[in-house]
């Protein structure tokens, strides 16, 4: 990757982009989980765009103190565009006034434990067998994840901010 690496706000004008790449990458722009339903491509985020296409994206949604992360993607793994982007969540966050930053996320997305672990977020919470009721609403959700392991359970991870 020759080009330098910017993070940014999403803009207005990149909602149908981010639209096209949540379905590409999530089968569907709805985010869902077992306590959210989001349209991803209505939050706010921030994304690096390199060559008019998107690299990397996060998007989220705060609640009064608490930010809900709701996707985070990189298509150029080990490049840090994930951790600048999360860099950056964490601040906006703190300037809002969270004291946390949460995520749902898949048992079978070991890369994405990994990633949150090494950040300083804590495995809270294992909600076993709630990816079937999640597959009603968004069929898309495939049965099979990372490394052809059964997907089942959501596994929350949290950071507490330090303001």
């Amino acid at each position: 990757m020759s080009s330098q690496v910017v993070v940014r706000r999403v803009l207005d004008s990149d909602r149908i982009a981010i639209q096209d790449f949540l379905k590409e990458h999530w089968g569907d722009s709805r985010l869902v989980n077992s306590r959210t339903n989001h349209e991803g491509s209505e939050l706010p985020g921030f994304i690096v765009r390199m060559d008019g296409f998107i690299v990397g994206l996060l998007t989220y949604h705060i609640d009064g103190d608490s930010c809900e992360m709701t996707s985070l993607n990189t298509t150029s793994g080990g490049r840090g565009i994930g951790s600048m982007m999360l860099r950056s969540l964490e601040e906006e966050a703190a300037q809002a006034g969270c004291k946390r930053i949460w995520a749902l996320t898949t048992n079978d997305n070991l890369q994405g434990l990994r990633f949150y672990q090494k950040r300083g977020y804590l495995m809270k919470a294992i909600y076993p067998n709630s990816i079937a009721a999640l597959r009603e609403i968004k069929p898309s959700i495939p049965v099979y994840g990372d490394e052809g392991i059964m997907r089942l359970s959501e596994v929350e991870v949290e950071k507490i901010l330090t303001n």
